[in-house]
């Protein structure tokens, strides 16, 4: 059962051209470990240059993690 409010988000973003491919590795086991705390569910692709992700959860943490992802650098 879910409780509060539910929020959905997706998004595409490039890959930038001056970061490493280990890079990657790095974002997901981030993204895994950090959500799984803070209850965010969701998909991720990337296909070698762009990234499509659909985040699901709280309307605040899904608003935090879109804020975050939208500044870093990579």
């Amino acid at each position: 059962m879910l409780r509060g409010q539910f929020f959905e988000s997706m998004y595409v973003s490039e890959f930038a051209a001056d970061a490493y491919p280990g890079e990657i590795a790095d974002i997901v086991r981030v993204a895994r470990a950090t959500n799984a705390l803070t209850g965010l569910t969701g998909v991720l692709l990337f296909d070698g240059n762009l990234f499509c992700q659909q985040l699901e959860g709280p309307e605040t943490t899904v608003g935090h993690t879109i804020a975050k992802i939208a500044v870093d650098h990579r």
